[in-house]
């Protein structure tokens, strides 16, 4: 993959295979991430994901910036060791060792660490909001090539969203002894 690896949480199904995302990545330029920006109404801005809520970090970041779905990336590893990337994120970490900048864990470091160094993915390529947005289209995610059940109402969950279940339940192993009384349909 020449230095451009994905980072993809295992945990949610792919709908199509992603040799088609890692070839337009291949013939494309990036920055350090590519990423799902999520700058729509529905979604929270910088500041509300990352609850900069110190005058520290608001003097070094726009709190009107575009957050990211950070489940689904596309990295260039070369740019992440020029940009030291990792150590822009443990020090974020450190900075809230406490636990007073934040509440969420890993996505605000993740969030700041990666600040001015994304690009949006089409989106296309990453359909996120299966767990809480009842609106998508179904178009959409059948040519998606990652969808992303984030949110509260995953489809293995009660409160799933139903008309979503499907699109995971069709690739879910329901033989397997250790999933029988553990998923809902």
């Amino acid at each position: 993959m020449r230095g451009q690896p994905i980072s993809l949480d295992e945990a949610k199904p792919i709908v199509t295979a992603l040799s088609t995302l890692i070839y337009k990545a291949q013939d494309a330029h990036y920055d350090i991430a590519t990423s799902m920006m999520t700058m729509k109404s529905h979604i929270q801005s910088l500041e509300e994901r990352a609850h900069a809520a110190t005058v520290h970090i608001q003097a070094k970041f726009d709190a009107q910036a575009c957050g990211w779905a950070f489940g689904m990336n596309v990295f260039d590893l070369i740019a992440w060791r020029k940009a030291n990337v990792t150590g822009r994120y443990r020090y974020w970490q450190e900075q809230n060792i406490e636990r007073t900048l934040w509440k969420l864990g890993t996505l605000p470091p993740g969030l700041l660490a990666f600040y001015g160094l994304t690009e949006p993915l089409d989106r296309r390529w990453h359909v996120l909001g299966l767990g809480y947005d009842v609106n998508i289209d179904n178009r959409l995610i059948e040519t998606a090539a990652v969808i992303h059940y984030n949110g509260n109402m995953k489809p293995w969950l009660k409160l799933g969203i139903g008309r979503y279940k499907p699109f995971w339940s069709r690739y879910l192993n329901s033989s397997h002894p250790y999933l029988q009384d553990r998923v809902t349909a």
